[in-house]
């Protein structure tokens, strides 16, 4: 988890992946399948860890000068991200 923290903290995405295999009660066919609520499949001890994914996450060349000029013009400039907190803090740093 430590490791995961300081990819985090360094403004990398970090995706966890796990598998699950569904007994015959929950997926008989596919229409079962479509219709399980999240909760169900989502069980505790139910998925099988398979690893993680780190992706690089850099400002777009054209981001800081962006903002400055909204900056300038006293346009209120708000962040909303559904990335981790450790990544969205690095990302405001960078801005």
């Amino acid at each position: 988890m430590e490791e995961i923290k300081q990819y985090q903290s360094k403004g990398y995405r970090v995706l966890a992946y796990g598998t699950r295999i569904l007994d015959d009660k929950m997926a008989s066919n596919l229409n079962d399948i479509l219709n399980l609520n999240r909760e169900d499949v989502e069980k505790e001890n139910s998925f099988q860890f398979l690893g993680i994914v780190v992706m690089d996450n850099q400002l777009k060349p054209k981001t800081k000068s962006v903002l400055n000029e909204l900056k300038e013009n006293k346009i209120r400039q708000i962040m909303a991200t559904g990335d981790n907190i450790h990544t969205a803090i690095w990302v405001a740093k960078k801005c």
